[in-house]
């Protein structure tokens, strides 16, 4: 960056320590001797907001010897650059100059115009050749790094994560003053927030683009882009309790599949603020996302207050955070705007098209998430009908329908329909179905046959039909282990479902040894907060201690009762598991989900 820098030692009054330029000393900015040039315009600061605050306005100030302690203050005089402050009783001065004077939250939004003005020139700065890719390394879907083939090529600002664009842009204008991007507009922080963006810093920047021109009623109407918004050079947390507003009218989740936002604290956390303080109109973006819900997930209750790794967040988050009674809020929330989002794509693709299904069974997933399971069989139902009308009853489309329907159905206590859509989905899954079609690698041993026998395997131990019960879970994990590996979690729920059956059946010891295997994987796949986890560990001790006087048990005269006991103890631990949800709404979560 091209930056002239003030000639006297006057100081930029801050709390934190001042940047560190490569090849230049230590310095600190006056804010009205300094042009700071962004993105090919050099703007003034002064003439953005903090030269237009007068007497009435009112201005956040940082007053207490932690970052995260912000207060909003009312501005009853302004003298030059000082102003007069007032909080009830109390009275402050202040410098306009200084960055512990700062804009209200719902005042630092960014207008349409300046955002689409801002992808312009970082494109331009990006096709001249000016700003290279710096990540050596990408992480895929599953978390593992991999070499990035465009390193240290020119940037592709169009696929560029957000974090990249903050750091390689936003950070890099406003280095010099050390302020949020909108306190560099010109006309920044001179109206009112319309918009409020939540989204992860991993997604795609032009995602939040797309959401925000798509949403907006004019190219005047302002959005909170939290990169923009927020002063990215103080530490993270730091402005924490700045962020505590009512939300604007609207609420934009935007949903990364690789970056599911739900599992973001902050993510969490803003949408509870503007739900329950100010009941938001959330929307979801992109549009075909429940053709895609996976980018949509909701962690388990214990898990909620262990999705920040950053500690100076997360304290700051936790405070003003009911994990408890948010949560709820959060769900009722996203399904809601999930079924409206439903709504417009079916009514924009035809109540009879494939989209309309994939959609309608986008929906029946995230419902099954919450355990919600009538909904959720009347989605997977309106999904299957569909394909069954367009594609025949036969097609892989209809058998993952019903694999899905029939785990619903289980769920929510309707073992017997569940049994006949699970075993039309195996013989779909296995190609044994008259006039089989698109059924890409349709065999007796692929992964989804695995899959449909392990729910299978649990809609027959719910009925008592052991036998059956051991012999389906047994051909899930003899398929499912070669092919996804000992250490997967779904191996590893087939495991556990095959252990109740050896404990339904009063093999204690058997079950012990491979629940003991399921609780390792799921520990070191999910976490020992999982409700799977904690399932897998309660039901392996319970079968050691079973196991011990399992001898004298049987022995006894009422060796039938107790065996009958044993099966009814089992069948109740299954259905248990599969009719609490994974979300925070009950003990455990659905071990069949």
């Amino acid at each position: 960056l091209a930056v002239r820098f003030a000639s006297r030692r006057d100081t930029f009054a801050e709390a934190d320590e001042p940047p560190q330029p490569v090849g230049r000393d230590a310095f600190r900015c006056q804010l009205a001797d300094l042009d700071v040039p962004i993105a090919g315009r050099s703007f003034p600061v002064m003439t953005g907001w903090r030269g237009a605050v007068s007497a009435g306005d009112e201005v956040m100030l940082q007053n207490g010897p932690r970052e995260a302690e912000w207060h909003r203050w009312k501005v009853s005089k302004r003298t030059g650059d000082d102003v007069l402050l007032k909080k009830g009783r109390e009275q402050a001065k202040a410098s306009m100059r200084s960055a512990s004077v700062a804009l209200p939250p719902e005042r630092r939004g960014i207008s349409v115009v300046q955002l689409k003005q801002f992808v312009e020139d970082c494109c331009t700065r990006c096709h001249q050749g000016g700003v290279v890719d710096p990540r050596e390394f990408i992480v895929d879907r599953d978390g593992t790094p991999l070499r990035n083939p465009k390193f240290y090529s020119s940037l592709c600002f169009d696929e560029a994560p957000t974090w990249l664009v903050s750091d390689l842009f936003i950070k890099a204008d406003t280095l010099a003053a050390r302020v949020p991007y909108v306190d560099l507009l010109p006309d920044g922080g001179l109206g009112t927030v319309a918009i409020h963006v939540v989204h992860t810093s991993g997604g795609r920047f032009m995602d939040v683009v797309d959401a925000v021109l798509n949403h907006a009623s004019d190219d005047t109407s302002l959005a909170w882009i939290s990169c923009f918004a927020l002063n990215l050079h103080r530490p993270e947390g730091a402005e924490g309790s700045i962020c505590s507003f009512a939300s604007p009218p609207v609420q934009l989740l935007v949903v990364d599949p690789k970056n599911p936002p739900l599992q973001r604290l902050w993510v969490a956390w803003e949408l509870y603020r503007g739900q329950a303080t100010a009941r938001a109109a959330l929307h979801l973006w992109p549009p075909d996302l429940l053709e895609r819900p996976e980018g949509i997930h909701f962690p388990p209750l214990p898990e909620v207050g262990r999705l920040c790794k950053d500690r100076a967040i997360a304290e700051c988050i936790t405070a003003d955070f009911p994990v408890e009674s948010a949560v709820p809020i959060i769900q009722s929330a996203v399904l809601d705007a999930a079924r409206q989002l439903l709504s417009r794509r079916v009514k924009f693709n035809g109540s009879d098209s494939l989209q309309a299904a994939a959609a309608y069974e986008g929906y029946g997933t995230l419902l099954a998430e919450v355990c919600k399971w009538r909904e959720a069989v009347d989605a997977f139902g309106n999904a299957l009908a569909i394909r069954e009308r367009r594609l025949g009853r036969s097609h892989s489309l209809c058998g993952k329908t019903l694999l899905e329907l029939g785990k619903a159905m289980s769920a929510g206590g309707d073992a017997r329909q569940a049994k006949q859509k699970l075993e039309m989905a195996l013989r779909i899954a296995e190609g044994r179905e008259t006039g089989v079609v698109g059924m890409l690698g349709a065999a007796p041993g692929n992964v989804n046959v695995g899959r449909t026998l392990d729910a299978l395997g649990v809609v027959y131990l719910s009925l008592g039909m052991l036998d059956d019960a051991k012999g389906a879970l047994s051909r899930a994990i003899a398929i499912l282990e070669p092919k996804i590996g000992v250490d997967h979690e779904d191996a590893a729920r087939a495991q556990l479902h095959l252990a109740q059956v050896l404990q339904a059946q009063g093999r204690s010891k058997d079950a012990a040894s491979r629940l003991s295997v399921a609780a390792a994987v799921l520990n070191a796949r999910l976490g020992s907060d999982n409700p799977d986890t904690q399932q897998a560990v309660t039901l392996a001790r319970e079968a050691r201690r079973a196991s011990v006087d399992r001898t004298e048990v049987l022995a006894s005269p009422d060796a039938a009762d107790s065996r009958a006991s044993l099966l009814r103890r089992s069948t109740q631990s299954s259905q248990q598991s599969r009719k609490t949800p994974t979300c925070g709404c009950g003990p455990v979560s659905c071990s069949v989900m």
